[in-house]
């Protein structure tokens, strides 16, 4: 499955990446997988 970002925030991850080791931040990790996991928990009320 694949999600697509913004444009803004797609960029911004690049630059991020290029000019840091680690591509996202524990917080960004924590946030995506909040994300994620609401974005299940919808399809699974869904498809219910």
């Amino acid at each position: 499955m694949v999600v697509r970002a913004p444009d803004p925030l797609r960029h911004r991850v690049v630059q991020q990446s290029e000019s840091e080791p680690m591509p996202m931040t524990m917080q960004e990790v924590a946030i995506w997988g909040v994300l994620a996991g609401g974005l299940l928990t919808l399809a699974g009320l869904a498809l219910a």
